[in-house]
């Protein structure tokens, strides 16, 4: 990446960063410098960001990389997937989760309240979330469908 670069604009409704994308380079990137990737405002909606490969950026101190204005989908590779169970009586991390449930290693973002508009305005939070399994609000029994509305 060009060291002068400081925002990345998304052109494209579909980027792909998997294992192959980074075949010849040289990882971790040592990102020394503040990053925003944003979707451009010309597409229709937001562009999806797949980002399935691992291990490939790291931050310097005092570096922030920003996403704005993405559709960010990934892959947990290394949170087991365990058999589940409907039994309201199970523990929580047993059940089974519909659609699905999520881990979060290491994630952190600013905090933002949504406008009357659809937009969002800081509220001078930051989020941490460490070691932490999200879990859908409905438990379903194993192998249904729903809306799980």
């Amino acid at each position: 990446m060009d060291d002068a670069v400081d925002t990345v604009q998304l052109e494209a409704p579909l980027i792909a960063l998997t294992e192959a994308a980074f075949q010849g380079v040289r990882v971790p990137i040592l990102l020394n410098r503040t990053v925003t990737i944003a979707g451009s405002p010309k597409l229709p909606e937001r562009p999806s960001l797949f980002l399935f490969a691992k291990h490939k950026v790291e931050l310097q101190p005092g570096v922030t990389l920003t996403f704005l204005n993405l559709a960010i989908q990934y892959i947990v590779s290394d949170f087991p997937t365990r058999p589940c169970t409907n039994d309201t009586s199970a523990p929580l991390m047993d059940r089974c989760w519909f659609p699905r449930r999520d881990f979060y290693q290491d994630v952190a973002a600013n905090g933002a309240e949504t406008t009357a508009m659809g937009g969002t305005v800081p509220n001078n939070m930051t989020i941490h979330i460490y070691n932490t399994s999200i879990l859908c609000q409905e438990v379903r029994a194993a192998g249904s469908s729903g809306s799980g509305a």
